[in-house]
C-alpha cells in the first residue's frame, strides 16, 4: 500500500510521507523496487566478474564459474532467474484470468453468437463439443510476408479443426 501513489520514505526519521522531503525526491515505489533492480540489472550487465560476484552474493544468488565468462544478456537471465525466479507470470496470468473453455462459451456465446440459442450449433459451441460442426471465433489475422493471404489465430468454440 505504501508503494502506490504519491508517498515517499524518510530514511532519518525510517517512515513513510505524503509528501517528499526534498526536492526530486524518489516515490517509495522508485526507491524500494526499480533503484534495486536498476542497480541489479547494470552490475550484472557492466561489473567486472569479481565485483558482480561480491554483489550478487549480498542478494544470496550464485553463479557458476563458466556463467560469468558469458555475454551479458546471458548473465542478466541467470541472474534475474535466480532473483526473480522462473518466468511464468504470463502463464500465471492466463490461468488465474482467462476462464476454462467450458466456463467461457457461454458468455461468448452470449456477446458474439447471433443465431438461435436453440439449434445445434448454438447447442454445440455451449457445451464445446468436439464432436459437433466446426466453429471458431477468429480474434486477429495475420498476413503473409507475400501479404497474399493470411493466418488467422482464434478459439475453437466446437468440432475440431485439421
Amino acid at each position: 500500500r505504501r508503494l502506490w501513489g504519491d508517498v515517499y520514505f524518510n530514511p532519518r526519521k525510517r517512515s513513510f510521507t505524503r509528501k517528499p522531503i526534498e526536492d526530486g525526491a524518489a516515490r517509495s515505489f522508485v526507491h524500494f523496487v526499480l533503484e534495486p533492480i536498476y542497480k541489479l540489472f547494470t552490475q550484472s550487465i557492466s561489473a567486472a566478474p569479481e565485483d558482480l560476484k561480491l554483489v550478487l552474493a549480498s542478494l544470496n544468488i550464485q553463479l557458476k564459474p563458466a556463467q560469468y565468462k558469458a555475454d551479458a544478456k546471458d548473465i542478466l537471465k541467470a541472474v534475474c532467474h535466480q532473483f526473480f525466479g522462473p518466468s511464468t507470470a504470463f502463464v500465471d496470468m492466463i490461468v488465474r484470468h482467462v476462464p476454462s473453455p467450458i466456463e467461457g462459451a457461454q458468455r461468448l456465446l452470449e456477446r458474439a453468437y447471433s443465431g438461435p440459442l436453440d439449434t445445434k450449433v448454438a447447442g454445440s459451441m455451449k457445451a464445446c463439443d468436439q464432436d459437433g460442426p466446426l466453429v471458431m471465433h477468429i480474434t486477429k489475422l495475420f498476413n503473409t510476408s507475400d501479404a497474399k493471404s493470411f493466418y488467422s489465430f482464434g478459439r475453437v468454440l466446437s468440432g475440431t479443426a485439421r
